[in-house]
């Protein structure tokens, strides 16, 4: 299947699926003027479009809503999430001026103060599973501009009422 976004002043506004079939051209060799030529006829338009790829195999990342197109380079850009975040040219994504931080704060923890991120609680804070090293949990983080830094959300989830009621439940 072939992708199309429609471009509204260097702005994606739609996305599109096309067969590959209509891009054909009488030596079966894809042609995608013929799917600009097709979306036209179908919406009785004549919008600018441009074909995106679902493999990120041209114009480096797949077209979305909202996301601008770059002309010059020929590329498609995401929407900033954030004033203070940087392009990075290489992956064609915005990134923080912070790393994302891997910490695990509001988790329990055993009698000696380490996480324990590798437990999942039911509701009374009981043991109900115990996953494998690899498929350890991390805390949430959201950026906040004004700080230009992650905060952890939710904040202050394990509190030290939920530590005692965990290694009460768990006989630990």
């Amino acid at each position: 299947m072939a992708n199309f976004a429609k471009i509204v002043k260097d702005k994606v506004v739609q996305v599109v699926v096309v067969n590959n079939n209509v891009l054909l051209d009488e030596n079966n060799v894809e042609q995608p003027q013929k799917g600009i030529d097709f979306l036209n006829n179908l919406f009785n338009s004549n919008d600018e479009w441009v074909q995106t790829s679902y493999n990120n195999n041209f114009r480096k990342i797949f077209a979305g809503i909202d996301y601008s197109y770059d002309r010059v380079r020929d590329v498609f850009i995401p929407w900033k999430p954030s004033d203070s975040w940087i392009f990075n040219e290489i992956t064609w994504q915005w990134e923080a001026p912070k790393p994302y931080p891997k910490t695990s704060i509001n988790f329990p923890k055993d009698r000696e103060g380490n996480s324990l991120n590798n437990l999942l609680l039911d509701d009374n804070l009981k043991i109900r599973l115990t996953l494998p090293e690899n498929e350890r949990m991390f805390d949430d983080y959201v950026w906040n501009e004004s700080i230009k830094d992650w905060e952890i959300y939710p904040k202050n989830f394990w509190t030290e009422e939920k530590q005692n009621i965990f290694l009460s439940v768990n006989n630990l």
